[in-house]
């Protein structure tokens, strides 16, 4: 059985923090004026925040900082598109949510997410590396 969106950030949130990729412009997001129109948006959430978070049928209901001012976010499950745990780096992509403009990416961008690593050559230039992401 396929796990849910909820299953997934719930199991995420008990080791440690998610990062979410969304669609702001989904009608139902509340989060702020200034994010409101990015189709990629990315958020933390964890519950080591001390803020109130919470994790319902519908989606995500969570009050966040966004340069030093806190908003009660409502993150809707249809407007979010990747789930990131960042203790393992592992990613889930909800296909069926994918906003068009990420459809419209080469492949690749849409089945990886480019990240750096640490290592330097000695010319001080980063090497990508790539992680998979899990469909679901």
């Amino acid at each position: 059985m396929t796990p849910s969106k909820a299953q997934i950030v719930n199991e995420i949130l008990n080791t440690g923090m998610v990062q979410l990729i969304l669609d702001s412009r989904h009608e139902e997001v509340d989060v702020p004026a200034h994010l409101k129109g990015q189709y990629d948006l990315r958020l933390n959430l964890s519950g080591r925040f001390g803020l109130p978070l919470a994790v319902t049928e519908t989606g995500i209901e969570a009050t966040l900082t966004f340069q030093g001012d806190l908003h009660d976010c409502v993150l809707p499950w249809s407007a979010i598109y990747v789930i990131i745990s960042h203790e393992s780096d592992h990613p889930y992509l909800f296909p069926q949510d994918l906003p068009p403009e990420v459809l419209e990416q080469p492949q690749n961008s849409i089945t990886t997410i480019p990240t750096e690593t640490g290592k330097t050559d000695g010319n001080d230039s980063r090497e990508p590396t790539r992680k998979h992401l899990r469909l679901v």
